[in-house]
């Protein structure tokens, strides 16, 4: 069964994924048998925030075990830290499948971040020096090399280092890696709305006028500006499950 998976005219084959997960193990490990686990964990989860590993996407412990030439066992001890992340559905007698994105999580995922990045926010604002304004500035111009290439990706991923650098200066790290590990959800509902060209414009402008009300030290302005940028991806939830519908858990409404 070769199951596919389209998105900007790029498909990707289950084969075709397995084998780069296989590669990109086996270069991260460097080929100790004491790191498979972890790198195994580590490129599924990858593969899935990443949308390569599509919602609802049937992953068979035997077929990846096989395709990795690894034991069973940490394949499946991956699974299963996956699905206590919410990342993968484990359904008796039925089958294991990545997760569709549950907008419950997505909201309450963002709720998470938006609380504590606005106390990080205001630490930042009391110690950050012109080496951190110089670091903002420069991902601002690689997410537009990203866009340019059409690499949402990489787009993603220099975003969530734009603001990670509020959580390092403030010396918050421990809150960023908690953000990092709990937004699944989130993540995929922020790179799917990126197909969106307009969408991923707009944060590049939210995030020029972030950096100049740092540059002007106007806390309250950068506040607001900053759970601006995160609640305005939520506008975009209809539109995205109407384009996108099996991506999204279709939630059963219940009538009193």
């Amino acid at each position: 069964m070769n199951l596919c998976y389209n998105s900007n005219n790029i498909t990707y084959s289950i084969e075709r994924k397995v084998t780069i997960i296989y590669h990109n193990i086996f270069n991260a490990s460097n080929h100790n048998t004491s790191n498979i686990g972890e790198s195994i964990y580590y490129i599924l989860r990858k593969g899935i925030i990443e949308l390569e590993l599509k919602p609802g996407e049937p992953l068979v412990v035997k077929d990846i075990a096989n395709k990795l030439e690894v034991s069973r066992s940490p394949v499946r001890d991956s699974i299963i830290k996956l699905g206590k992340e919410g990342l993968v559905d484990i359904i008796a007698q039925k089958g294991t499948y990545v997760s569709k994105i549950d907008l419950d999580r997505v909201e309450e995922e963002r709720f998470i971040r938006s609380s504590l990045e606005e106390k990080a926010v205001l630490l930042f604002m009391e110690q950050y020096t012109s080496s951190s304004i110089i670091r903002l500035e420069s991902l601002i111009e690689m997410q537009k090399a990203s866009l340019d290439r059409q690499d949402y990706t990489s787009f993603l991923d220099y975003d969530d280092e734009f603001h990670s650098i509020f959580f390092y200066v403030a010396n918050k790290r421990m809150s960023w890696d908690l953000i990092h590990s709990m937004s699944g959800h989130y993540r995929r509902f922020r790179l799917i709305t990126l197909w969106d060209l307009e969408i991923a414009e707009d944060i590049i402008k939210q995030h020029q006028m972030m950096l100049q009300y740092i540059k002007e030290k106007d806390i309250e302005m950068i506040n607001k500006s900053v759970q601006e940028h995160v609640m305005r991806i939520l506008s975009q939830k209809t539109y995205m499950v109407e384009k996108y519908p099996s991506y999204f858990q279709q939630k059963m409404k219940v009538i009193f």
